[in-house]
């Protein structure tokens, strides 16, 4: 049993690297779904206004205005992340995408960490596990977002 660098397993042959034709370039970026930073921002943006809305509803206003910033702590960095990194200048080419990426995320950092620091002075009084709660929720519809795709494809999901 030796093991191979291009193979899945063990046993398995070397897989066969060759150059894509251009029909096969395009089935497979069909197959392969893309993913908008819009659609993750706005699916955050709906999590947690629905998740406000509902707390507003069922318990108390601080609850629900502590949520609502805790969701804006992560959805504000996130649009500022997604415009800077959308934007032309930063697509020239890969020494600048890659820095706008890394700058972009620096802001984003920042932002959120600055909205947590003055949280306490914007909202009083403050419920600090409705906020990291809100944070926290509005956070992991990223990944729900990117896993959607995929679900589709393999059959979890309806199309």
């Amino acid at each position: 049993m030796t093991k191979h660098s291009a193979s899945n397993t063990y046993d398995d042959p070397p897989l066969e690297w060759h150059q894509l034709s251009a029909e096969e370039a395009a089935l497979l970026r069909q197959s392969q779904p893309g993913i908008s930073i819009w659609q993750v921002v706005g699916l955050q943006f709906l999590i947690g206004l629905c998740g406000t809305l509902l707390l507003w509803a069922v318990a108390s206003n601080v609850l629900a205005a502590s949520w609502a910033y805790g969701a804006m702590t992560c959805i504000l960095p996130n649009l500022v992340f997604a415009r800077g990194v959308t934007r032309r200048w930063t697509a020239h080419n890969a020494v600048t995408s890659t820095a706008g990426f890394f700058l972009w995320e620096l802001v984003k950092w920042a932002l959120a960490l600055a909205m947590m620091l003055v949280a306490s002075r914007v909202l009083n009084p403050l419920n600090w596990l409705g906020l990291l709660l809100g944070c926290f929720v509005t956070f992991k519809v990223q990944w729900v977002v990117m896993a959607w795709p995929y679900a589709k494809i393999r059959g979890f999901t309806k199309p």
